[in-house]
């Protein structure tokens, strides 16, 4: 009879704790305008999944909108979409998304820079923008320097999560030719200004990713510039450090054969277990995760 009282207050902390289990989804998108409007308006797959109730955060892999940094109007219509000036949510600018340059209705919105660190729920964020050039050593070094202090400083989290849309992950270990995967690579991107000897990705920010590593703590880099050569990437380097990309591009094909040769476009969901400290990640289909959302 004891034994059954033991099993039975054993079954019921058990199920107690379940029921606890704080648990949060995050959204990775790249890529999330249509390409059927010279306005190059939402994919309307976006609005459909209804993000700000179904996920606790949402990032944006850029090329939000065809030209979003047109005016102000734009930025406003994207913060309406996707409530980016949530400090949770992120929006990593795209070439398009800096059309014109105008970086400034960006802080105006969300109220920060381009580049910038977050932390929350013991995930750090680093939200990068890979338009920035040596045309402006200020800017490139200022986010170097970023970089690095998260880098040198990171003790606690459990995942260190880097945000970019160009792939700047060139002579990685382990990782295939970056021109294969992703849409347009940017094969010389330059970290900083001050160090012509390392300043690409291999030599400049991926030791310090290494070194994070080496903390215990997950290293994850998302990429949104996808959806044309390949839909996605699920990639680790030789030294455990996760590259994913992925981003729409199905609103480009005008016939349902084109999108079946293409494939169908994918997204990325993070599932964050707070209670138990982990943080897992999968793909989905676009178009299966709307019909599955809507009918839950």
């Amino acid at each position: 009879m004891r034994f059954v009282l033991l099993y039975c207050i054993f079954n019921l902390f058990v199920l107690s704790s379940a029921f606890t289990q704080e648990i949060k989804k995050y959204i990775f998108i790249g890529h999330p305008y249509t390409f059927r409007n010279d306005e190059g308006l939402f994919d309307q797959r976006c609005i459909d999944l209804d993000l700000k109730n179904n996920f606790d955060r949402i990032w944006l892999g850029g090329d939000v909108l065809k030209h979003s940094m047109s005016c102000i109007e734009h930025v406003q219509q994207v913060d309406s979409v996707f409530d980016i000036s949530n400090p949770a949510n992120h929006w990593t600018l795209g070439n398009h998304d800096s059309w014109g340059f105008n970086w400034e209705y960006y802080n105006h919105i969300c109220n920060r820079k381009s580049y910038y660190a977050y932390y929350a729920d013991d995930i750090t964020t680093l939200v990068l923008n890979t338009n920035i050039t040596p045309i402006d050593c200020e800017k490139l070094d200022e986010q170097y320097w970023l970089i690095k202090n998260v880098c040198d400083t990171i003790s606690e989290s459990l995942a260190l999560i880097l945000i970019m849309h160009h792939n700047i992950c060139i002579n990685i270990p382990g990782l295939p030719p970056v021109d294969t995967l992703s849409n347009i690579p940017k094969l010389f991107w330059n970290s900083n200004c001050f160090d012509p000897g390392n300043r690409w990705f291999h030599n400049s920010i991926y030791p310090m990713l290494k070194s994070v590593k080496q903390r215990n703590i997950k290293v994850f880099c998302l990429i949104g510039d996808y959806g044309y050569n390949s839909k996605f990437a699920d990639l680790i380097s030789t030294d455990q450090i996760y590259f994913l990309g992925c981003g729409l591009w199905n609103t480009a094909y005008t016939t349902p054969e084109q999108i079946e040769i293409a494939g169908p476009d994918i997204v990325l969901i993070f599932e964050h277990n707070l209670t138990e400290r982990t943080l897992n990640y999968s793909f989905h289909n676009i178009d299966t995760l709307v019909e599955s959302l809507n009918h839950k």
